[in-house]
């Protein structure tokens, strides 16, 4: 059977084949005829596609960036893969509005102002000179060619030179115009008059006698007033406690609480005048005994120092 289609290829039905098979190469291309399809889009700005694969590639790089500046600070369990690739979609939407902006524009990036940010990269210097081999390492890690690196280096300071216009613009009005102007125009009239010290300074030394009849007939020069400096704060406990509201019930709880703070503890202060009875004394003398000490409570009460009489009546030793 394989023979019989080898014989039959070589005739007129195998040029018919051929063609049929070279029109979609030449039309669509080999990807067409395998079936295969272009990158997908993941944005697409004024018909400018961004694909997946350049975000994916934008995305690594701004990753390794962020590692890099962070250091052993990088926490990669800390990081939401899913809003930073948002970001970074985002920074590529606009990257590519202010490049179409500046395309628009006429603005453009000389071949020495690429070379020149080339050179003054840090990332591409070793011992504080360029170094080639350097640079291409870090151009393959983002996973392009040199050629595909400087051209987004020119789309970025194109870019960069669009922001720079837009801050810079300022407006002004006319009266700001005016007193710009006013300032700028303005005149000054000086007089002076040079007073050589010189003519006012003598080498003679002068006598202590003279500098002390000098400060004696002009004290008011060298003397000055009295000054103070306080700081204070006025502490008003009427003030204070009106604008705090208390309670009855406060109160009480706060006086249970710290009782100890409003206790004295007792105290007693005693003193006597002693009138003696000897022991088994008869009725008689305990009646003079008695009579003895109304006297004393008499005197006290009317108002005879205590001491004094104790001391004059008391029979304690």
């Amino acid at each position: 059977m394989l023979q019989a289609i080898r014989d039959r290829a070589q005739g007129w039905i195998a040029w018919v084949i051929v063609i049929l098979i070279a029109i979609p190469f030449a039309f669509w291309g080999i990807d067409s005829y395998l079936g295969f399809r272009s990158e997908p889009a993941v944005a697409e700005v004024n018909g400018q596609e961004i694909t997946e694969r350049d975000l994916d590639i934008q995305f690594q790089n701004f990753r390794g960036q962020l590692r890099e500046r962070l250091g052993a600070a990088f926490r990669p369990e800390l990081v939401d893969d899913t809003k930073l690739r948002k970001e970074v979609l985002d920074n590529m939407v606009r990257d590519a509005v202010l490049a179409q902006a500046s395309a628009d524009l006429g603005l453009a990036a000389s071949a020495q102002e690429i070379r020149g940010a080339i050179l003054s990269e840090p990332a591409f210097r070793r011992g504080g000179q360029f170094d080639k081999a350097a640079y291409e390492r870090a151009v393959q890690l983002q996973g392009m060619v040199p050629k595909q690196f400087e051209e987004r280096l020119r789309q970025r300071l194109v870019s960069t030179q669009l922001s720079r216009l837009v801050a810079a613009t300022e407006f002004v009005t006319d009266a700001e115009l005016a007193e710009a102007v006013r300032i700028l125009r303005q005149q000054r009239s000086v007089s002076y008059l040079t007073l050589p010290t010189s003519r006012f300074i003598s080498d003679r030394p002068i006598p202590e006698p003279e500098v002390l009849a000098y400060y004696e007939a002009h004290q008011d020069l060298f003397h000055v007033p009295e000054q103070v400096r306080v700081a204070y704060l006025v502490v008003d406990a009427d003030t204070l406690g009106a604008a705090v509201p208390v309670r009855e019930e406060e109160l009480r709880a706060l006086y249970d609480q710290q009782m100890d703070r409003f206790r004295q503890p007792e105290r007693r202060a005693v003193r006597h005048i002693l009138v003696e009875l000897p022991r088994g004394a008869d009725e008689t003398a305990q009646q003079a005994a008695r009579q003895r000490a109304e006297q004393i409570r008499a005197r006290l009460q009317g108002g005879e120092d205590f001491a004094a009489v104790a001391k004059e009546v008391s029979d304690d030793p």
